[in-house]
């Protein structure tokens, strides 16, 4: 029987057959897995970045708000008072919304931890966004700078600024007026601005009447807040006539010498020489001297006839060498111009026993159109060496006509540790309240800063001073009163030699020194200011009424007042804020 083939289901198929549809099913499954995984995988990688987009927006919305914020931050601080800011370093604005965010700004004051208190100290500023999250720190170092108007100019007059044709106008800066400048033909180099009117024929500066208007402070209430600090000098311990000073110059060697200006006094020195020393009078040691010395500029007839005075000489003297006993007297001899009238004059006799006595005559002279000489004199035969220092001129209508002397600031050092007339002053701020008295200041240097009160209507500053603030930008003097003051300023620009006057102005043992005759600061008069002499500023000159240069040559020197560097009690226009260089950060977790 023939042999049959395996069959099934009768269709004679072989038995492999059914493997081959089961491999397309496994590779159908098997793709369809991959796409799914794929799908997926691609789902998550959406996902990844969109989280990542997210972020990333986050972040450009923090740094974006931070900027934003600090911008407020930097314009809060130009408008806000320092003392409105926070007394210690943390939080100073919070929760402020941003969009879905929020921020907060803290203040640090890397000196001494107090925003509120630290005058001109830097702040820090850090600014803290949070949105979703992202946190962004922004920090930065800024300074806060004040600025006053009435510290730009050289020379700010409340009311009127005028020169007489005598004057002159040096140096660099804008004078400026409240009301008008009458500058008619004197030679002015300072920058000229008014606000009613300008007129000269010699103005070599810009000339503009329009800008911005200076507030001027009031000279009072900065003086109210300027005497919280300072030491009180009281105005009768002030002498109204120079004390004894050391020895300038001997019997046996009288040198010619420019003595310190008498009340009133207008010109540019004042000497006095020798014509002769010699045993002439009486038989005792004498020296004499010319009313005048016509090789000299400017001399004590000159003085004489232009202020229109009959003189009152003082002079001091003692024995030498110091410790002897001598009797002293004084002689003016006399006569007018018109050879009508002649005298003599004496002062009473002296006895000096080992130290300085004073001398002083009256001249009788119907007319001060006079000459004349001065002789000092040892009395009963004496033949006792003997010095003599610092002999004065006053008009004997005010002093020996009974009228009273200026009180006087004279040869001194007044600092921050020295105070001839009280305690110092740790600031260097001295107060005083003359009471309608006359002071004159002269031949001094001054560290510091001077209030004066109620000051008489001669009060003046003359001679050579050296004069600057403890601290640059402070004022110097502050002059004020109950009713409106006046001060004179006619210094001149003769330096201060410690040698030539005899006295150790800086304390430092010797008499070697030397100062440049400037007021280096701030002067601010609640009055009128009169400018005479030869002054030199190196600062600021700020008159609440009017400033009149009546034969003065003054100069303004390079050291003008910052005007963002604003003393206390004078009002400030505006503020800014700054960015130190190179101090922001930007800090991301």
């Amino acid at each position: 029987m023939p042999i049959e083939a395996d069959r099934i289901g009768g269709c004679g198929r072989p038995r492999s057959a059914p493997t081959r549809r089961g491999s397309v099913y496994i590779a159908v499954l098997g793709s369809s897995l991959l796409v799914t995984s794929i799908g997926l995988g691609a789902l998550a990688v959406a996902r990844v970045r969109g989280l990542a987009a997210t972020g990333d927006l986050e972040r450009i919305q923090a740094r974006e708000a931070a900027r934003g914020v600090q911008e407020l931050a930097l314009w809060k601080l130009a408008g806000s008072e320092r003392d409105d800011l926070p007394e210690a370093d943390g939080r100073w604005l919070e929760d402020l919304r941003i969009g879905a965010g929020v921020a907060f700004v803290d203040l640090a004051d890397p000196v001494d931890g107090s925003p509120a208190t630290g005058g001109a100290d830097p702040l820090q500023v850090s600014v803290i966004t949070k949105l979703g999250g992202a946190v962004q720190r922004n920090t930065a170092t800024v300074r806060i700078e004040n600025h006053a108007e009435s510290l730009v100019p050289r020379v700010l007059a409340g009311t009127d600024i005028r020169l007489d044709a005598d004057s002159s106008v040096a140096g660099r800066g804008v004078m400026r007026a409240a009301a008008s400048v009458q500058a008619g033909s004197a030679p002015v180099l300072l920058d000229v601005q008014a606000e009613q009117g300008i007129s000269g024929t010699d103005l070599r500066g810009l000339v503009f009447g329009d800008g911005p208007s200076a507030n001027v402070p009031d000279a009072g209430t900065v003086a109210d807040m300027w005497s919280d600090s300072a030491g009180v000098i009281n105005v009768d311990d002030l002498p109204s006539e120079p004390p004894p000073m050391p020895p300038l110059l001997y019997a046996e060697s009288f040198e010619a010498h420019k003595y310190t200006r008498p009340p009133n006094w207008n010109g540019s020195g004042c000497v006095m020489s020798p014509v002769a020393i010699a045993d002439a009078v009486d038989g005792n040691r004498a020296v004499k001297l010319q009313w005048g010395d016509p090789t000299a500029q400017w001399w004590i007839q000159h003085w004489i006839n232009a202020n229109q005075v009959v003189p009152h000489v003082v002079a001091a003297v003692r024995v030498d060498p110091p410790g002897g006993t001598a009797e002293f007297q004084m002689r003016i001899n006399w006569s007018t111009w018109s050879g009508g009238h002649s005298g003599t004059d004496e002062s009473a006799v002296v006895r000096a026993e080992g130290g300085w006595v004073e001398l002083a005559v009256s001249c009788t002279s119907p007319s001060h159109e006079m000459n004349g000489d001065l002789t000092i004199f040892t009395v009963d035969g004496s033949k006792a060496s003997f010095v003599l220092d610092h002999v004065r001129v006053y008009d004997s209508a005010a002093v020996g006509g009974g009228g009273d002397a200026p009180r006087l600031l004279e040869r001194v050092h007044l600092s921050p540790t020295t105070n001839p007339f009280g305690v110092a002053s740790a600031d260097g701020v001295y107060l005083i309240d003359l009471e309608g008295e006359d002071l004159v200041i002269r031949d001094c240097v001054i560290e510091g800063t001077l209030i004066l009160k109620n000051p008489g209507a001669g009060t003046r500053i003359e001679g050579s001073v050296a004069w600057r603030p403890v601290v640059p930008g402070d004022p110097i003097l502050i002059v004020t009163g109950s009713t409106t003051p006046e001060i004179t300023i006619a210094t001149d620009e003769i330096p201060l030699v410690e040698s030539t006057l005899s006295v150790d102005l800086d304390g430092d043992g010797e008499r070697r020194s030397v100062f440049a005759s400037r007021l280096e600061g701030l002067v601010l008069v609640g009055g009128n200011v009169v400018l005479g002499g030869r002054p030199r500023f190196a600062g600021s000159l700020i008159a609440r009424g009017s400033v009149s240069f009546e034969g003065a040559h003054a100069v303004f020197e390079r050291g003008a007042v910052d005007p963002r560097r604003v003393p206390t009690g004078f009002p400030v226009d505006r503020r800014t804020v700054a960015v130190v260089p190179g101090s922001a950060t930007t800090l991301v977790p």
